[in-house]
């Protein structure tokens, strides 16, 4: 229980700072991806990054499965992950787009470095926001455009020190 009162710490620091709070929610199991999700909405989490399931390459099918159960265990936002380095499998654009009309998504992270995959993304999701690696935002044409400069700027570090300082 020591990680979920560090985590706790960590998003009562940040939103005290004024702060959206990004929760990690993935695992490559749907049961504790799960789990994870209802963890952050219930310690006060803005959003959460769930990532497609490292390691099981599953179908797209598959992958919209794991992100419709992640989304409807919490009323939380969703920032996808595609990491297809990681997980051996990228999330297709048909897939977000099935996942983006059934549920609460915010956001798409992506770490797959394909320019035609990033073109097609913004084009049909320019009310989300789209980012590349850690950092390189592709697109803010959302309500976090104030937001997003602040925390980065803040980074996510301070928030972990402080947290596990108890100064948060």
């Amino acid at each position: 229980h020591e990680y979920e009162e560090l985590v706790r710490r960590a998003i009562k620091t940040g939103k005290s700072a004024g702060l959206m709070v990004i929760a990690g929610t993935g695992s490559n199991s749907t049961a504790h991806a799960v789990h994870l999700q209802k963890f952050a909405a219930s310690a006060g989490a803005d959003a959460a990054l769930s990532v497609n399931p490292y390691y099981a390459k599953p179908t797209q099918e598959g992958l919209f499965g794991h992100f419709s159960a992640v989304a409807g265990a919490a009323n939380l936002p969703v920032m996808l992950y595609n990491f297809p380095e990681l997980c051996g499998k990228r999330i297709d654009l048909s897939t977000v787009a099935a996942f983006a009309d059934r549920a609460p998504m915010c956001a798409i992270k992506q770490s797959g470095g394909e320019f035609a995959y990033h073109r097609d993304l913004i084009a049909h999701y320019r009310d989300c926001l789209i980012r590349e690696g850690a950092t390189n935002v592709i697109d803010l044409d959302t309500i976090w455009k104030e937001q997003v400069p602040r925390w980065a700027m803040y980074g996510i570090q301070a928030l972990w020190t402080a947290a596990r300082e108890g100064t948060g």
